[in-house]
């Protein structure tokens, strides 16, 4: 994803928290 990829470049730690956090909510809502 485009949005992920700047998310990643402008905060490293929290983009990879919210990764878990949105690859979680995902998996529930398949």
């Amino acid at each position: 994803m485009i949005a992920g990829g700047f998310y990643q470049l402008a905060t490293t730690d929290l983009n990879m928290v919210r990764d878990g956090i949105i690859q979680m909510n995902n998996a529930f809502a398949s």
